[in-house]
């Protein structure tokens, strides 16, 4: 049962180099500035009409951070300093319905997100929000569940309906979703 040697390393890629797709360029994968603008606007007009809807205020949150969206759910005040945001947590899906929290990111890695001007505006908005109808959560973005916060589908759900609604179209193969906004970030 015991590897001598490591088979990969003995693979000659270039025999297979015609059998890869060409790299999707990043503006396909991207949303346009446009589009940022009216996705923005619609996610305002829904904090108005339904303020309580935390997963429209995490995907507002996601868009001006670049943020994974297992990355939102677990944010809590605490998270927050004058001058940055500090990432340490993600949600994790198990066994296709259950969210659990774990005590890191993605790559194992904290990062820490400076306060910006617009990510000012932003949280002061959400602290109003949050002190009207969630003032005993600890999380930014509550939810009536047993962990006490929204899901990661809950914000894909809230883009989905978005897109729909602007009538933002995806091209056919490539994937565009709220991942899409690290790459705007970036």
């Amino acid at each position: 049962y015991l590897i001598n040697d490591n088979i990969y390393q003995r693979v000659d890629f270039k025999k297979f180099q015609d059998m890869l797709d060409q790299d999707v360029p990043v503006e396909k994968r991207a949303h346009s500035s446009d589009d940022i603008i009216k996705i923005l606007d619609e996610l305002h007009r829904k904090q108005q009409s339904r303020p309580k809807l935390t997963s429209a205020w995490a995907l507002e949150m996601q868009i001006l951070m670049g943020m994974r969206r297992g990355e939102i759910p677990p944010l809590e005040w605490s998270d927050i300093s004058e001058k940055k945001i500090t990432i340490s947590k993600e949600q994790l899906t198990e066994d296709g319905n259950e969210f659990v929290i774990v005590g890191h990111t993605k790559n194992y890695k904290n990062r820490y997100f400076p306060i910006t001007n617009d990510l000012t505006d932003f949280l002061t908005r959400l602290k109003a929000m949050h002190d009207k109808y969630y003032p005993n959560s600890k999380y930014l973005f509550p939810a009536d569940n047993k962990n006490g916060i929204i899901t990661n589908r809950a914000v894909y759900s809230v883009y989905q309906k978005i897109c729909k609604k602007l009538g933002i179209e995806k091209d056919e193969g490539i994937i565009l979703g709220p991942h899409s906004f690290r790459r705007n970030a970036i």
